[in-house]
């Protein structure tokens, strides 16, 4: 069971295997993650927590370490992974968590792990509070973090639940365009799994 006394014991390991500068992103992640449960998910506060914990576990693990890290998973990669070093970690990090935090290898947490980096097709609210709370955590300083943070919390404890759910929604379209766009910019390849994202939470929209 996820409780408040094994997530201390989860962020002290963490503490031990992330730098100083990623451990605080995490914590940021953690509290974003929190403040947002209290909001939409309250009943999973704890695992939301350690899906933010866990969310970036093997993000420092060189390239080489995580194709190995694929292998021994039994990952799979598509044919642009390789070109984007970048989001093997969500891949890999589920595959970690699997071996060495079998205690919270839940099924949402693995989830919203896998799909933190670049969204993918019918993202539960679970998920999406991850996602966002990795683009909005308070260390981000870049001004499309800044706009999407205060678009999403700004008043939002006074909204509705359907309310707060449709600026969740509003606020991970608006992360996916700007990663979108940088990436344009930048001539990088964008993964498939985030215009899927992108185009599920519009299209789901569009049928209620």
């Amino acid at each position: 069971m996820i409780n408040e006394r094994a997530l201390d014991a989860l962020r002290e390991k963490v503490s031990e295997s992330e730098g100083k500068k990623r451990f605080s992103h995490t914590l940021g992640v953690e509290r974003a993650a929190r403040a947002l449960g209290a909001l939409l998910l309250p009943e999973k506060i704890c695992e939301l927590a350690a899906a933010a914990l866990l969310h970036d576990i093997t993000k420092e693990f060189s390239f080489e370490k995580q194709l190995k890290s694929c292998e021994e998973f039994g990952i799979i990669l598509g044919r642009y992974d390789h070109m984007s070093p970048s989001v093997l970690h969500a891949m890999t990090g589920e595959g970690y968590i699997k071996k060495h935090f079998p205690e919270f290898a839940d099924e949402e947490v693995l989830s919203a792990v896998r799909k933190h980096t670049t969204g993918d097709e019918n993202m539960s609210v679970f998920d999406k509070i991850i996602f966002i709370a990795d683009y909005i955590e308070d260390g981000r300083t870049y001004p499309e973090c800044i706009n999407v943070r205060e678009m999403l919390l700004t008043g939002l404890e006074n909204e509705t639940a359907e309310a707060r759910l449709s600026r969740l929604d509003a606020a991970v379209i608006a992360a996916l365009d700007n990663t979108v766009r940088e990436l344009l910019e930048k001539g990088k390849i964008i993964s498939e799994k985030t215009f899927m994202a992108r185009n599920s939470i519009i299209a789901s929209k569009n049928r209620s």
